[in-house]
């Protein structure tokens, strides 16, 4: 079959992908590249639908997507076409350098899951090689009884259907990342995506009612999986148990609104991050590598 790329154009064209990964779910559960929270989360960028290439049949059907940007790349099919050339077609449109919109960087990259052996060997033929960079996939059950340890005196945890600072928000958030990877705006904007729910968005404060951490948790509803994304304590208040304590409440919160999965990533270079989510119920069942390509531009 000859699939169309096209690029995204509006909300419509974002609802058809999380409908997408909502059914790549029901046939692969964890192993499903993406989640909706993603699409959502990522979505608060004003730019976002510049990144996305939607590929559909000749009948207008959507069988797949990728996101590019900066020389990153990533993409999920649907279940149906996931024997197709579809993977082979998304690599070669993504090794255009008219796909790259000016990037002039000289690696391109992307994820795959170690035990994916169909796409890691067509990586290969592609010319990119596996790095040491690697995210872990921490999924598991939640149980009927979430136990979760007492903050600190003085710590006090919230969501969001309270009032709130959202610049206070937002400087946690940036501070626990060590990175300006926000704005008010920005922030904004998230919570005018469709996946937000407010008591899904966790806030701690300390003595002074200042945000010193921050998590947000999204649900796919269909599915019934939560996930965490992202999730940050300010440095100067680590080393309490507040991040176990937001994600089991996150785990809490979710199960009430009928989740029964939950799901986050840790980096291979954060241990102590994966023994947080570990200890917190969530075993890690798989684990994406990099994949690297260098490139010559012209």
């Amino acid at each position: 079959m000859n699939f169309i790329p096209r690029p995204a154009a509006d909300e419509h064209d974002l609802q058809q992908m999380r409908s997408l990964i909502q059914a790549a779910w029901q046939d692969y559960g964890p192993m499903v590249y993406y989640h909706v929270a993603y699409i959502c989360l990522r979505s608060r960028d004003e730019s976002y639908l510049d990144w996305l290439t939607l590929w559909e049949t000749p009948s207008g059907e959507l069988a797949g997507f990728s996101e590019s940007d900066g020389g990153m790349f990533e993409w999920q099919i649907h279940p149906q076409y996931a024997t197709s050339s579809l993977i082979n077609d998304i690599l070669t449109w993504n090794e255009r350098p008219e796909t790259w919109r000016g990037w002039t960087g000289e690696k391109l990259d992307t994820m795959c899951a170690e035990d994916d052996a169909i796409t890691v060997g067509l990586l290969a033929q592609h010319g990119f090689y596996r790095t040491e960079v690697f995210y872990q996939h921490h999924f598991g059950e939640l149980l009927e009884r979430i136990d979760v340890p007492p903050l600190p005196d003085g710590y006090r945890i919230q969501t969001a259907t309270e009032p709130y600072d959202i610049e206070q928000r937002v400087a946690a958030h940036i501070a626990g990342w060590g990175q300006p990877s926000m704005s008010a705006s920005l922030y904004q904007r998230l919570t005018q995506t469709p996946c937000y729910r407010p008591e899904l968005d966790l806030m701690v404060t300390d003595r002074s009612g200042t945000i010193i951490a921050t998590c947000n948790a999204w649900l796919d509803a269909v599915n019934h999986v939560g996930v965490f994304e992202p999730l940050s304590t300010h440095p100067d208040h680590r080393g309490r148990r507040i991040a176990e304590i937001m994600v089991r409440t996150g785990m809490q919160q979710l199960r009430r609104l009928g989740a029964t999965h939950a799901l986050v990533l840790s980096s291979g270079q954060s241990p102590h991050v994966a023994r947080l989510y570990t200890g917190c119920g969530l075993p890690i069942v798989r684990r994406d590598f990099q994949h690297q390509k260098h490139i010559v531009h012209a």
